[in-house]
C-alpha cells in the first residue's frame, strides 16, 4: 500500500500533469506522451532500485502491465502501475513456474489509466463511454486483487485529457479517482 507521503507525491505529480495540459495541451499529442510525462515526474520518487522478492533489483514504477483474470488468462492491460518491489519475482526459481509474462508480484500499490481525446477524436458519448469503461476496468482489477485480503488499499486513477470539448459527469465507482481536464477549461475551472 502507498504510504501517505507516496500518495501525496503521486497526487501532486498528477496535478502537475493536469496543469501542464491545461497550459500547453499540444505538448500531449498521444496517450504515450501523457505516460512519458507522468512517468518522468513519478521517477523522482519511484525510480530508485530496490531489492525484489527473489534478490534481484527493480524499480516500483512500470508501464503496460498485464493482469490475469479469474481463469488465469491475460485479461487487462494497465498504463502505469506502482508496485511493492519486495513482492516482485523476476527470476525463475526451481519448483516455481513463472507466469507467461516473465514476472509476478502480489499486489500493486497504484494503478493509473490514461485517456486522451484529440480535436478530431471520438464523439462526447463515445469518449465518455471509454473513460467509464476504464473506471470499471480498474474497479474490476482492484476488487479481484484484494478479494479476501484485509486492510489493503490499491489507489486507482483514470486521467482523461480532452482536446475536443467538455464531457458531462462521468460515472466512476467509489474508490476510483477520476482526473478530467479539457483544453477548453482554464486552470481555475472557467
Amino acid at each position: 500500500m502507498l504510504s501517505h507521503d507516496e500518495l501525496r507525491f503521486l497526487r501532486e505529480s498528477i496535478n502537475i500533469l493536469k496543469n501542464d495540459f491545461e497550459r500547453h495541451p499540444n505538448k500531449f499529442l498521444t496517450e504515450d506522451d501523457m505516460r512519458v510525462h507522468l512517468c518522468s515526474l513519478l521517477l523522482n520518487r519511484f525510480g530508485d532500485l530496490e531489492e525484489t522478492g527473489d534478490n534481484d533489483r527493480s524499480i516500483p514504477i512500470h508501464t503496460e502491465v498485464r493482469w490475469y483474470g479469474r481463469q488465469g488468462k491475460l485479461r487487462y492491460r494497465s498504463d502505469i502501475v506502482i508496485i511493492d518491489v519486495s513482492s516482485l519475482i523476476v527470476k525463475k526459481v526451481s519448483g516455481l513456474k513463472m507466469p507467461t509474462k516473465g514476472y509476478g508480484f502480489n499486489m500493486p500499490k497504484a494503478i493509473i489509466e490514461l485517456k486522451l481525446r484529440r480535436p478530431d477524436g471520438d464523439s462526447h458519448k463515445i469518449f465518455k463511454s471509454k473513460v467509464e469503461k476504464d473506471c470499471e476496468k480498474l474497479n474490476s482489477i482492484k476488487y479481484e486483487l484484494i478479494e479476501g485480503v484485509d486492510n489493503y488499499e490499491i489507489f486507482c486513477f483514470v486521467i482523461a485529457f480532452d482536446k475536443k470539448g467538455v464531457i458531462d459527469s462521468v460515472d466512476c465507482p467509489d474508490g476510483i479517482h477520476l482526473v478530467y481536464s479539457s483544453s477548453f477549461l482554464t486552470s481555475d475551472g472557467n
